[in-house]
């Protein structure tokens, strides 16, 4: 059985999976993602990319107020009864920590995230906010993406489209006259292998990644966790091309399948 080592080893290619291998990578450690298709960003890859963060620093630049304690608010009255009891802590850390990963992102990829028009779902709900916690990634060229510029999941919902476009035009109910509306827009990311939603997000964290040196290995299944004489796990059992592989990480191994 082949044996290979990494610091840490990284199950899948989503947003989860790439944003973890960036971090991990920009602190000097190194890095091998494995993905079992082969293609990369799984479910990420084939949708909007809308994404919500509270109190980040693209609302305050628009002059719209945001605050941890806020968004908490709206958390935990959009949430079912009881849960606080336990789910509390992670709300916490999900809250204080996502505006930060927004500033990291857009530091060390070529993402740049815009805010939509969008409300908080439970518009009614103490915390909610009209605007400024819903966004969604600019489009960028799968060019950046490298050798890995045609290895992208491709996606159910036309990606060609911005997340922004689909949700401040009536492209689902009138896609043609929306397209001749935007066609120099559409035009020229055709030209230039431009796309939106969840493949640009892909493509950013993956320039990102292969920029901090990390190692991306296709058709790769991890089958199985290797875990040393106290049960801690110390890497992973791979298939890959018809044979098995064993995988050590040093420092740890994400799964983010």
């Amino acid at each position: 059985m082949a044996e290979y080592a990494t610091d840490v080893l990284v199950l899948g290619s989503g947003s989860a999976g790439l944003t973890a291998a960036l971090t991990a990578a920009v602190r000097g450690l190194s890095v091998t993602v494995l993905e079992k298709t082969d293609r990369l960003g799984g479910t990420t890859a084939m949708s909007g990319a809308g994404t919500w963060i509270p109190a980040n620093h693209l609302a305050a630049a628009a002059g719209i107020e945001d605050s941890v304690e806020e968004a908490l608010t709206y958390i935990r009255a959009a949430a079912p009864e009881g849960w606080a009891e336990t789910e509390e802590p992670l709300w916490r850390a999900f809250v204080e920590a996502a505006p930060e990963m927004l500033r990291f992102v857009e530091a060390h990829t070529p993402l740049r995230y815009a805010l939509t028009p969008e409300p908080d779902p439970l518009r009614n709900l103490p915390g909610a906010k009209p605007r400024g916690r819903m966004m969604s990634p600019l489009p960028l060229s799968r060019w950046r993406a490298g050798r890995f510029a045609f290895r992208i999941r491709r996606s159910t919902i036309p990606e060609i489209f911005t997340y922004h476009e689909a949700v401040t035009t009536d492209l689902y109910h009138k896609p043609y006259r929306t397209a001749f509306d935007l066609w120099p827009k559409l035009l020229w990311r055709l030209l230039t292998n431009t796309r939106g939603k969840g493949t640009a997000l892909v493509t950013g964290l993956l320039r990102g990644c292969l920029d901090a040196g990390v190692d991306v290995v296709l058709k790769a299944r991890a089958v199985s966790l290797a875990l040393d004489g106290m049960g801690a796990v110390t890497g992973a059992v791979v298939e890959r091309d018809g044979r098995r592989e064993t995988w050590t990480a040093r420092a740890g191994v994400v799964i983010a399948t």
